[in-house]
């Protein structure tokens, strides 16, 4: 085993550490490939499953790009193994040195792809709520408790109720809004983090007191109100790990469910984190830490650098990524000759050097006279006339003017940008500059700049979508459709939604606010069809409302937030079982713009070609040919990352201690300080919490500097009180360091402050220092797109009849259950069949006489279980019995069901897997078919005829199943066509969509596709009578099939089918390809010595579908009206 203090450089086809790994990616240095690279190495190569491999990384967006990037490695992989492609880096030239192994990667690469959902890929509290329910008992959390976003609300109230008991008889109390922002800080912001008891001030003792009681009484609440918090998931996670009693198996159970455990942006994460990590997988499981502390600027978020420095010297081994491949040589050289021989907080976050790929300058210009792109990077000076001091007023606003003049420079169309070595180049656009700023503030000044001089800029802005003026009037909107109060409609009315004015809503006549009352009724009326998004979009075609939402500032900003809340609030709402009223989907989006501002991105108002504005947090993981910092030397620094910013403006310094509680590193452990300012235990904390500000004011440069591809320009201004602290200057200051080991770069008097052309770290090739003098930027007419005009005529009929509908959509009403043929969106759309309740099939839910699987109650409940568990067995493992348990104990762990043991129903499930399936599959049972011969839960969306007009009805698939010639008279469903074209469903209009997910497709060993269904329905049975294998026969399943409707649910399964291999298998042809289907009765399946009645077997009921038919179904899905 080498040192962990020994670095050396990653290469994916080296040895293979194993262990825990710690990987140092520098900026651009490829940290999302070498993470799918290994990992798909490891698949490959058969050291993990692809079950047993977990990603954890920060946040949603991040866990979906690191899922999909992950697939697309696995498929282009197996794609170069199959094809015969070229080798495109060095894992793929590893792969195709070991010719002999080929054809074992490839099988590995497609089983990995088949069961890519079986990979575990989440955020961190994504894996921790995942864990506690997989753990069941042996975690130590409630797992019928419900997440609150924000337990401020509780905390306050705790606080509330706290301070009345407390101070209601003391003469001079402190004020309530004192004690409630301590309760808010311990309890609700900073609860899991330990309390510092080093003061002997009785007032430090008193808050510490009632910090004790309010995180006491708090918890009681959320356990008696059955509620958990994020900080929850974590906690109950790292303390059931870490239980004396059942935190040895914990981890066990953990590290033998995941082999492969790799965590990305380490760098931020906490010392919870790390206890968790450390605890189930460190030393137990191949555990990679992937991360670069230079880039950790999320203190504000929780993120705790000292908790990545102690995980640091716990790790086996220490690799780094060493090339770049963002940036092109002189941004590498720039950025080294800035930060050379520097650390960035403390002994560990050293800033190290790298290569380029990018050895040439890939932004030029065409002509002598264009804009000079010979510097790489290049600071430029803003400086008084006179040579004084400038206000931090006139500062910004002057670099905000030049900022203006270098873009316009930029873009006059000799500047030519070629994005890879090879490919042609094309002329720079705005899209291709980013202009990254530290508040928000500065980013709306730099916005309106550009806009005055024609130039289009978009800013994302450091607020949420969540808590824009859309939201304002989205919750109002949603508050109308609970409660139509007329106060509510006023302000709708008056708000841009409907732009109405004061006087519109108080003439005498004004019709206004019923006809607003009115679309409201019906629109609450539609919900449950609308969801959200039909409602905005609603909204947005009613007469004048898009009108008035375009005139005035911000309109297409506006626009934007609307349409992205409606569709965010849409997304949650299709996820809950049943579409949530308007009063739930209200509160979700208030939980929403008190917890998820950084989760949500917000969209740009426009596509078209713009300057980019961000903050530099925002920025993170992007990348821009051009980058601007405007802020290099005016950044403010926040103690905590909070809003201080008012007081330091005020006093012009660097950071001033408020006495508001401080979270630090003792050196041992995060702690939470409340004593006051001029404590001992207090200053040594203040001292901490300035050097750690000041070190990630370096790494927020860093960060910046790093976004750039070809060319970056920093702004420096000579403004006392804040240029002294800013990483820039600092950085400037330094003397050139030669061989001496790194430096942290301290704070510099305002009067030591010189140019920045005459530091030791400017000038050569990469570097360059200019004085500037601001001039106006040119004007340029911004292009305005036409408002107005005459309003369309709604000329076209509503197709009422188009929907997107499902089997259980289509059967509903034959089952007695509620229906709506009209509705735009079937209220069963996506549910691919009904209940067990709803057939007719016995629905007692306990448990009966019988032996096996006959004995075990029914339900939906059940049912689901079996389906999730079949779904998910791999038959390719040496035991297939150990792993039927392993599922089952997994999921009735986290989903009991009275009367089922798992011991039993995994026994019944073994026997499912051997029996014989007769005709179905001669000789083979369901064990027999391998992954690479079995496609489970085939999820799928077939197109219907596109309108009313041209489509059939289930009718003409009655009539289909009643032509002799597809369906002969000795067929077991001869009758079914009969039964079908006399219920109410036969008039049902096939348009639109139809959707479901077929259980399994399979693959005989003679090429022909078998569509397969698990029911768990009961077989009627006569009162007393035990439930037996037998009492499915022929004739029995024969009409369970035909009562139930699954015949037609068969074919439309069977036809989509038809249609998924028609476009994706070569030389597909429906007579050789398609095969029976079987609906398994899986209770009366019980192994090997499972009678059988004809050529069926108890609970296989197999129907030979003429291929004929199934094409003709297919058609006259589609609206064909000749079969």
């Amino acid at each position: 085993m080498t040192s962990p203090h020994e670095v050396k450089a990653f290469d994916i086809s080296g040895e293979v550490p194993h262990g825990t790994t710690l990987l140092r990616a520098s900026a651009g240095t490829g940290k999302t490939w070498s993470i799918t690279a290994i990992v798909t190495r490891a698949i490959l190569e058969g050291d993990v499953d692809i079950s047993q491999v977990l990603l954890v990384t920060f946040n949603r967006s991040a866990a979906r790009q690191m899922r999909h990037r992950t697939y697309a490695r696995l498929a282009r992989t197996a794609e170069m193994l199959e094809s015969g492609l070229p080798a495109r880096d060095d894992l793929d030239h590893h792969l195709l040195a070991q010719r002999e192994r080929r054809d074992e990667f490839l099988s590995r690469a497609r089983s990995a792809i088949q069961r890519f959902s079986t990979a575990t890929i989440a955020t961190t509290h994504e894996f921790c709520a995942q864990m506690l329910t997989e753990l069941g008992v042996l975690a130590d959390h409630d797992l019928r408790s419900s997440l609150l976003a924000d337990p401020t609300p509780l905390v306050d109230e705790v606080s509330a109720d706290l301070y009345l008991s407390r101070y209601s008889h003391v003469p001079r109390p402190p004020s309530s809004a004192t004690i409630r922002s301590l309760a808010r800080t311990v309890a609700a912001q900073y609860g899991t983090v330990e309390l510092q008891r080093d003061s002997d001030s009785r007032r430090v003792e008193e808050r510490l007191d009632i910090a004790e009681a309010v995180r006491t009484e708090s918890s009681r609440r959320m356990r008696a109100g059955g509620l958990h918090t994020f900080d929850d998931l974590i906690e109950d996670l790292a303390r059931s790990l870490g239980s004396t009693q059942r935190g040895r198996v914990a981890c066990a159970t953990l590290a033998d469910r995941f082999h492969l455990v790799m965590v990305d942006e380490f760098q931020d994460t906490d010392p919870l984190q790390w206890e968790i990590l450390a605890s189930a997988f460190h030393g137990r499981s191949d555990l990679w830490l992937i991360g670069d502390p230079k880039q950790s600027i999320y203190a504000f978020r929780g993120a705790d650098i000292h908790a990545y420095l102690a995980a640091t010297r716990q790790v086996d081994h220490t690799y780094e990524l060493t090339t770049n491949w963002r940036s092109d040589q002189g941004i590498v050289d720039g950025v080294d000759q800035l930060f050379r021989h520097t650390h960035l907080g403390a002994e560990g976050i050293e800033f190290t050097t790298v290569s380029a790929r990018h050895t040439h300058r890939r932004l030029q210009s065409t002509d002598p006279h264009g804009y000079d792109w010979s510097h790489p990077v290049q600071i430029r000076c803003i400086t008084a006339s006179d040579g004084s001091r400038l206000s931090s007023g006139r500062a910004e606003d002057l670099i905000a003017k030049d900022v203006g003049a270098q873009i316009t420079a930029m873009l006059d169309g000799r500047s030519q940008w070629q994005p890879e070595k090879g490919q042609p180049s094309r002329p720079l656009q705005a899209g291709d500059i980013a202009v990254l700023v530290t508040a928000r503030r500065r980013g709306t000044k730099i916005q309106n700049e550009l806009r005055k001089i024609g130039q289009p800029a978009v800013f994302t802005g450091s607020t949420s979508v969540w808590s824009s003026p859309a939201a304002t009037d989205f919750l109002d909107l949603l508050s109308a459709l609970d409660d139509p109060d007329p106060t509510v409609i006023s302000r709708i009315a008056m708000s841009r939604l409907i732009g109405a004015a004061p006087y519109d809503l108080a003439r005498q006549d004004s019709q206004l606010r019923s006809a607003l009352a009115m679309d409201i009724a019906n629109w609450a009326l539609a919900w449950p069809n609308l969801g959200p998004w039909g409602v905005i979009e609603s909204l947005l075609h009613r007469p004048g409302s898009l009108d008035s939402m375009l005139t005035g500032p911000q309109a297409e900003r506006y626009v934007t937030d609307l349409r992205q809340l409606a569709q965010e609030t849409h997304v949650w709402a299709c996820d809950q079982p049943t579409m949530p009223t308007p009063a739930q989907t209200c509160a979700w989006v208030e939980d929403q713009a008190r917890y998820a501002p950084q989760e949500t991105p917000r969209r740009l108002e426009t596509d078209r070609n713009a300057v980019t504005i961000m903050t530099v947090h925002q920025a993170k993981g992007l990348e821009f040919p051009v980058v601007l910092l405007p802020d290099a030397t005016l950044s403010w620094i926040s103690k905590n990352g909070e809003g201080t910013r008012r007081k330091q403006r005020a006093s012009r310094t660097f950071m001033r201690d408020d006495g508001s509680p401080l979270v630090w590193f003792d050196g041992e452990r995060r702690v939470l300080n409340l004593s006051d300012v001029n404590d001992p235990a207090r200053l040594e904390a203040w001292a901490q919490i300035r050097h750690d500000a000041l070190a990630e004011e370096l790494r927020k440069l860093y960060v910046a500097l790093t976004r750039s591809q070809s060319a970056v320009r920093l702004w420096w201004a000579p403004v006392p009180g804040r240029i002294g602290d800013s990483g820039l200057q600092r950085l400037l200051a330094l003397e050139s360091a030669g061989s001496e080991a790194p430096v942290f770069p301290e704070p510099v008097n305002d009067a030591a402050v010189s140019p920045p052309w005459l530091s030791p770290r400017v000038g050569g090739a990469s570097i360059e220092a200019v004085p500037v003098e601001v001039t106006e930027a040119p004007s340029r007419e911004l292009p305005v797109p036409p408002v107005g005009g005459t309003p369309a005529t709604f000329t076209r009929s509503v197709d009422h009849q188009w929907k997107r509908t499902s089997y259980s959509g289509l059967t509903a009403g034959i089952h007695g259950a509620t229906s709506s043929m009209a509705d735009l969106v079937d209220a069963s759309a996506g549910q691919d069949e009904p209940d067990e309740d709803a057939l007719g099939t016995s629905p007692d839910v306990s448990p009966s006489t019988g032996d096996g699987l006959c004995a075990m109650p029914g339900g939906t409940s059940f049912g689901l279980v079996v389906h999730e568990i079949l779904e998910h067995v791999d038959t390719s493992v040496p035991d297939l019995s150990a792993e039927i348990t392993n599922w089952t104990a997994r999921k009735l762990r986290a989903e009991p069901i009275d009367g089922v043991g798992a011991t039993s129903l995994a026994a019944g499930l073994v026997d499912v897997m051997h029996t014989d399936l007769g005709e179905l599959a001669p000789g083979q049972c369901l064990a027999d078919f391998k992954p690479s011969d079995r496609l489970a839960e085939l999820d799928f969306e077939m197109r219907l005829a596109p309108s009313s007009p041209m489509s059939n009805t289930v009718g003409a698939l009655a009539q289909a199943l009643s032509d002799r010639s597809l369906v002969p008279e000795n067929d077991p469903l001869a009758s079914y066509g009969r039964v079908l074209a006399t219920s109410p469903a036969a008039s049902t209009v096939l348009s639109g969509y139809l959707t479901g997910s077929i259980d399994a497709v399979l693959r005989r060993p003679d090429g022909r596709f078998l569509v397969i269904d698990y029911k768990t329905n009961r077989a009627p049975r006569p009162a007393g009578q035990p439930l037996e294998p037998r009492a499915y026969d022929v004739t029995t399943m024969t009409s369970m099939m035909i009562s139930s409707h699954y015949p037609l649910q068969a074919l439309l399964y069977s036809a989509a089918l038809h249609r998924y291999l028609s476009h994706t298998m070569p030389g597909y042809d429906p007579a050789t390809c398609l095969g029976p289907v079987g609906y398994l009765f899986v209770r009366a399946m019980a192994g090997v010595a499972t009678p059988a009645d004809a050529s069926m077997p108890y609970g296989v009921f197999t129907w030979s579908v003429n291929p004929a038919l199934v094409v003709a179904v297919s058609d006259i899905l589609g609206g064909r009206h000749e079969h």
